[in-house]
């Protein structure tokens, strides 16, 4: 099984966003929902 590690810094979700923003609006939506939603799965 793959570990994953969370963003911790806040220039890399910008970094991300910015992708996004240019490729797919969509996926940005997906994308800052489930960043600012704070939810965890275990």
């Amino acid at each position: 099984m793959n570990i994953v590690e969370p963003i911790r810094q806040k220039r890399d979700l910008k970094r991300i966003e910015r992708v996004l923003k240019k490729q797919n609006l969509r996926d940005l939506l997906l994308f800052t929902v489930g960043t600012n939603c704070g939810l965890r799965f275990t």
